[in-house]
């Protein structure tokens, strides 16, 4: 069980200016932040491969 004491609690913690509660939001609002940027990223990624692989059989079209 978590003892009673802020001042350990705070102490333990980088930002010394939040309590335990403020530090896991932020803690949770950055993971959820790189979470959706690294998705988001994956799909423009897939997205674009999509693309060059349809632009490279298009061009393979012309030339036969």
């Amino acid at each position: 069980m978590a003892r009673k004491n802020p001042k350990c609690v705070n102490l333990a913690l980088p930002y010394p200016h939040m309590n335990a509660r403020e530090f896991r939001v932020l803690i949770f609002e950055r993971r959820f932040a790189i979470f959706s940027i690294s998705l988001f990223l994956m799909k423009r990624n897939k997205a674009s491969e999509g693309n060059l692989g349809k632009k490279t059989e298009r061009n393979k079209e012309k030339t036969t």
